[in-house]
């Protein structure tokens, strides 16, 4: 459906070819001048405006990333901070009183497996029966796997043990997520 134009004061004759290319020449002037009658202060607004929402959005994701980052720097040293702890606090003898396998009470809401190991490679002690670690292969920070769940692992030497510290990755990424979050929301 074709739109009505008022066409200027040099109006053709109904049904002339050459009038009717005028009529269309005119249609098309009048459509650009709709499309480009924007004022430059309404542009650089716009621009201005486009500016600040990224700049926002790059800063929110900036300070997400570091948040994360120092959530995982912070769990790791919880992690250590509980071996350093449990190699000062924890004699032989009272290792021995529990078995391995044997779960504590509150087990379902401690974030930390705890297993020690004595020197020759012989399980002492674990915190719980719902992980069992494989036995150190390296000291301090890596990564392991036991009954099919990720763990960041913290390992300890002492003189008569070595001290495994676990924390799930899953739990400890939805964790640094909230806090991330948290920091800048």
């Amino acid at each position: 459906m074709r739109r009505s134009i008022p066409l200027p004061h040099w109006q053709c004759g109904s049904g002339s070819a050459p009038c009717e290319k005028i009529h269309r020449f005119y249609f098309v002037l009048l459509s650009v001048k709709r499309t480009t009658s924007h004022s430059l202060r309404a542009r650089l607004l716009g621009l201005l405006l486009l500016a600040v929402v990224g700049t926002v959005a790059l800063q929110a994701t900036i300070a997400y990333q570091t948040a994360l980052a120092e959530a995982d720097a912070i769990f790791d040293y919880q992690m250590q901070q509980t071996a350093q702890s449990l190699r000062a606090a924890m004699p032989l003898a009272l290792l021995q009183l529990q078995s391995p396998g044997a779960a504590a009470p509150d087990d379902e809401n401690f974030n930390f497996i705890v297993q020690v190991w004595s020197a020759n490679g012989l399980a002492l002690f674990h915190s719980g029966a719902r992980a069992v670690l494989p036995p150190p292969v390296e000291l301090g920070f890596s990564s392991a796997s036991g009954k099919g769940v990720r763990y960041r692992v913290y390992a300890l030497q002492t003189r008569a043990f070595v001290i495994q510290v676990a924390q799930d990755m899953a739990t400890r990424r939805d964790m640094a997520s909230a806090l991330a979050l948290r920091t800048v929301w």
